[in-house]
C-alpha cells in the first residue's frame, strides 16, 4: 500500500506539473496576460528606470529644483512657525510679516547651500524618485496587467541605491537599518534622492507597507547595491588613508575630515587629477621614489579597471563601481592582497543579504498573504568593471542561485531568469530601452494568462473573478480546455480536492481509512482532509466522493480548514445569523456564522443560506477565493 501511494504521488505530481507546464507552453503576453490590476514595483536604479530618456523627463515633471526648492523649504519652516503674532496672516504670500521672515530665512538657506550645493537642491518630501519612469519594464508590466499610477493602482516605488537594508526599513517601521552611515553612503551614491532622515520619513508614512496591502501583484529586483554600498565605504575610507599620507609626504599634512571631503569630492565631481595623484603616488608608498614606467603603470591600472577616468561619471552606481575599480587598483599597487580584501568583503555582504532577502519577502506576506510576489534574476554587464566584475559576477550568481532556492509560498513567488546575453546596459548595469522591453516580455511569459472558458461569458463578474483566481493558483484546470462548467454540481471529492490543491498539495502521512475511494486523483486529497480534521465522511469508512456538495457542507470544509491552518484567528462565541433556514445548533451552525462574519457569504437572500441546496463549481470556487483574498 506504502508502495502504491508513492505511486499516486508520483503520478500527482507528473499530472501537475504536466498542467503548470501547459501554462508556459501558453505563455502570457501584453495581450493575454492575466489582468491583476493593482500592481507595486519595487527595487534599485536598475528597476527605477535610471538612465532611460523617461527619467529625465519625469525628474522634470516631478523635480522641485534650485532656488523653487529653497522657497519650498523656507514656506514649509515659515508653517511651522507659531511665535508670528498672526500665523494665518503670516502664512498668506505678500502680507508683510510673511515677506520679511520669508526673505530672512531663505537667504540663510541659500547661504548655507552655497552655489555648488544649490544646483542639485531639491525638496525631499516632494521629490523622491517614487513615480513611474516611461519604458522600464515596471512601466510595460503595469500597462499588460492593467494598473495605472493615474488612478493609483501602480505604485512605482523603486529607488536609485536601494539596498536590502533601505527596502527593509520603509517596509518595517521596527526595523531601522544596519547603520546611518552606510544608509547615507547609499544615499549619496544615488546623488541624494534619500538620506537616514528620509526613510525614517517613509517608515511613519508607511507609503510602502500601503502599497503592497492594495496590490495584486508585486515585482522585486534589489542587492547589487548591499554589495556595492560596503566596497565603496571601504575603498574610499582607504583612499582618505592615501590621501593623508600623500599630503603629509608633501609637507602638506590635513587632517581625515579635510581628506574626506576631498575623497567625496573626486567621486562626486569625477575629478581625474585626484585619482592620477593616487595613482602616481601608489608606487612610492611601496617601492619609494617612482620611475616614470611605475608611474605610468599606475596609470594603465587605472584606466584597465574602471575605463578612462575622463568618462567615468561617479554620480550614479555604475559610475561609482567604476571609479572604486580604479581606486582598487592604485591601492593594489600599495598592497597587493587588497583585491582579496574586497572579495572577501563582498561575500561577506553577501551574507547580509542571505539574511535581508528572506526577511523582506516574509514582510510582504505579512502585508498581504494574497499577493504574488516575482523576483527576476539580477543581472549586468560584470566586463565594465574590470578585475571587480569577477567578484561582482561570482557573488551575484551566487545571489540569484540563493533566491532560486527560497520558498514560493504555495507558488506565490515566481522567480524568473533573465536572459543576460540578450540584455545591454546604459551605462553597464542599467538596462536600456530594448532590454527593459526584453525583461517585461520574460516577466509576462512567466506569469499565467486570462482564462478563456466559453461557458462563464454570461456569468457576474463575482464569478469570473473567483473562476480565474481559481485557475490562476492551480486549484482547478477546468472540466476541459474551453470548458468549466460553472453550473454544474460540485461534488465532495473535488471541493476537498480544491482545498488540497489551495494548501498546496500536501502529502499525507497515511491513507485514509474510508472503503469507497478509488486509487488515483483525489484519494491523495481526502487522505489529506481527513488527516487534518477537515472531513469525517458521510460515516465511519464511507466518504461519498461523488455525492453532491451541499453549500452546507463546503462552508463546513472552510471553517475547519481555517481552525487548522489559521490557529490564530480562531472564532468563539460567534453567535447565531438571521438566516431562518440555520439552526445554531447544526453541525454547520458555526460554520455559517463564520463564513458570514468573515465575507465568505451572504446567503441567498438576507433570510436563507440554503444549507441542503447543491453547490455549483461556480458557487464553490467563490467561497474559496472570498476565504483566500478576505
Amino acid at each position: 500500500m506504502k508502495s502504491m501511494r508513492k505511486t499516486i504521488a508520483v503520478l500527482l505530481t507528473i499530472a501537475m506539473a504536466f498542467s503548470l507546464c501547459s501554462v508556459v507552453s501558453f505563455a502570457a503576453t501584453a495581450e493575454d496576460v492575466w489582468q491583476y490590476g493593482t500592481y507595486t514595483s519595487l527595487g534599485d536604479s536598475a528597476v527605477a528606470g535610471y538612465g532611460l530618456p523617461g527619467w529625465e523627463k519625469m525628474k522634470q515633471d516631478y523635480a522641485v529644483w534650485g532656488e523653487a526648492a529653497v522657497d519650498m523649504d523656507v514656506r514649509d519652516a515659515i508653517a511651522s512657525l507659531n511665535s508670528l503674532q498672526d500665523a494665518e496672516n503670516a502664512l498668506v504670500e505678500g502680507t508683510p510679516e510673511y515677506a520679511a521672515t520669508f526673505a530672512v530665512l531663505k537667504q540663510q538657506k541659500l547661504e548655507e547651500l552655497g552655489s555648488d550645493g544649490l544646483a542639485n537642491h531639491w525638496h525631499a518630501t516632494d521629490f523622491t524618485r517614487l513615480h513611474e519612469v516611461e519604458g522600464t519594464y515596471a512601466s510595460l508590466i503595469a500597462k499588460a496587467v492593467g494598473a495605472s499610477e493615474a488612478d493609483g493602482t501602480f505604485h512605482h516605488y523603486a529607488q536609485c541605491a536601494f539596498r536590502t537594508e533601505e527596502l527593509l526599513m520603509v517596509l518595517d517601521k521596527n526595523y531601522k537599518g544596519d547603520s546611518k552611515e552606510l544608509v547615507d553612503i547609499a544615499g549619496g551614491m544615488s546623488n541624494g534622492s534619500f538620506s537616514y532622515e528620509n526613510l525614517l520619513e517613509l517608515q511613519e508614512s508607511e507609503l510602502y507597507p500601503k502599497a503592497i496591502s492594495n496590490s495584486n501583484l508585486v515585482t522585486m529586483s534589489i542587492g547589487a547595491n548591499d554589495i556595492y554600498v560596503p566596497i565603496l565605504g571601504t575603498v574610499m575610507a582607504d583612499l582618505v588613508k592615501l590621501l593623508v599620507e600623500q599630503a603629509a609626504q608633501q609637507g602638506q599634512p590635513v587632517t581625515e575630515e579635510e581628506a574626506v571631503a576631498d575623497a567625496a569630492q573626486a567621486v562626486a565631481e569625477n575629478d581625474t587629477e585626484v585619482f592620477e595623484q593616487a595613482a602616481e603616488y601608489a608606487p612610492q608608498v611601496e617601492l619609494g621614489e617612482a620611475t616614470e614606467a611605475e608611474q605610468a603603470e599606475a596609470v594603465e591600472a587605472l584606466n584597465d579597471a574602471g575605463g578612462d577616468t575622463s568618462d567615468v561619471d561617479t554620480n550614479d552606481e555604475a559610475g561609482a563601481m567604476q571609479a572604486i575599480a580604479a581606486l582598487m587598483a592604485v591601492i593594489s599597487m600599495k598592497d597587493p592582497l587588497y583585491p582579496a580584501k574586497i572579495a572577501n568583503l563582498a561575500l561577506q555582504c553577501e551574507v547580509n543579504y542571505r539574511i535581508n532577502y528572506p526577511k523582506i519577502v516574509k514582510r510582504i506576506f505579512e502585508i498581504n498573504p494574497n499577493v504574488t510576489l516575482v523576483v527576476p534574476s539580477y543581472t549586468l554587464n560584470y566586463d565594465g568593471f574590470g578585475n571587480l566584475g569577477g567578484i561582482l559576477k561570482l557573488v551575484f550568481g551566487e545571489m540569484n542561485l540563493f533566491v532560486k532556492m527560497q520558498p514560493n509560498y504555495n507558488g506565490r513567488v515566481i522567480h524568473v531568469t533573465l536572459p543576460d546575453k540578450d540584455l545591454r546596459f546604459v551605462d553597464n548595469s542599467h538596462p536600456d530601452v530594448p532590454s527593459h522591453a526584453l525583461i517585461a516580455e520574460t516577466i509576462l511569459k512567466a506569469l499565467p494568462v486570462q482564462t478563456a472558458f466559453d461557458d462563464i461569458a454570461g456569468l457576474s463578474e463575482v464569478f469570473k473573478t473567483a473562476i480565474n483566481w481559481a485557475v490562476q493558483k492551480g486549484v482547478t484546470e477546468g472540466t476541459g480546455p474551453t470548458t468549466f462548467s460553472p453550473n454544474e454540481k460540485c461534488t465532495r471529492a473535488q471541493i476537498v480536492t480544491f482545498l488540497w490543491r489551495m494548501a498546496g498539495s500536501p502529502e499525507p502521512t497515511q491513507p485514509a481509512a474510508f472503503t469507497d475511494l478509488t486509487e488515483g486523483g483525489y484519494a491523495e486529497a481526502v487522505a489529506w482532509a481527513a488527516e487534518n480534521g477537515i472531513t469525517t465522511g458521510t460515516s465511519a469508512d464511507k466518504f461519498s466522493p461523488d455525492q453532491t456538495c451541499t453549500r452546507a457542507q463546503i462552508v463546513t470544509f472552510l471553517y475547519r480548514y481555517d481552525q487548522k491552518f489559521n490557529p490564530d484567528a480562531k472564532q468563539s462565541a460567534l453567535g447565531g445569523t438571521s438566516f431562518r433556514d440555520v439552526n445554531a445548533g447544526a453541525y454547520y451552525g458555526a460554520p455559517v456564522a463564520w463564513a458570514v462574519k468573515n465575507g465568505i457569504t451572504n446567503g441567498i437572500s438576507s433570510v436563507l443560506f440554503a444549507p441542503l441546496q447543491p453547490c455549483t463549481r461556480a458557487q464553490a470556487v467563490t467561497f474559496l477565493y472570498r476565504y483566500a483574498t478576505r
